[in-house]
């Protein structure tokens, strides 16, 4: 039984440098990604946060108006209260208005439905997708999150005002 002693098994090679470097990005990987599997309850989007983000906006000027007689200068955003509307789920509607010069001078009001959590928002937004057979960019997905545009045409950058304060 003369022989290597450093080989353990019959056809076994040493370990390379590539390889011994290798093997601890891999197994730090996999280590990452088993957590990956569902989202922790910190990764879903939280309805009282967006909307804190929301009033921090400088379109923003106060709750739901209960009458828009005037048009305004400028563009400007209304948030109403966080509302539970079923068992787990809150929603938050905005109404973003503008001068009639521009293209917003037919009034946006998106809504924001925050779900338990990532597949009952998921099953909802396919819900009412096949309500509506030709959906029109109405109705977009985001985590725990289905916004409802109500128009197809709401402005981009209305659309990023909103996406953009999506908070955990």
């Amino acid at each position: 039984m003369g022989g290597n002693r450093r080989r353990a098994r019959a056809g076994a090679r040493p370990l390379t440098t590539d390889t011994r470097l290798f093997l601890p990005v891999v197994a730090a990987l996999a280590v990452l990604l088993a957590g990956c599997g569902g989202r922790s309850s910190s990764d879903l989007y939280d309805a009282g946060a967006t909307r804190s983000c929301l009033q921090d906006r400088p379109e923003y000027v106060g709750p739901l108006p209960a009458d828009a007689g005037t048009a305004p200068t400028r563009t400007v955003l209304y948030v109403s209260d966080v509302r539970r509307v079923a068992e787990g789920t809150e929603r938050v509607d905005l109404f973003f208005d503008g001068p009639a010069d521009e293209t917003l001078s037919q009034l946006q009001t998106p809504g924001l439905f925050f779900y338990p959590d990532a597949a009952t928002a998921r099953r909802a937004y396919r819900a009412r997708i096949a309500r509506r057979k030709a959906t029109g960019n109405l109705f977009e997905l985001g985590r725990n999150v289905v916004i409802v545009w109500v128009r197809p045409d709401v402005q981009q950058r209305l659309r990023a005002i909103v996406r953009g304060c999506l908070r955990s």
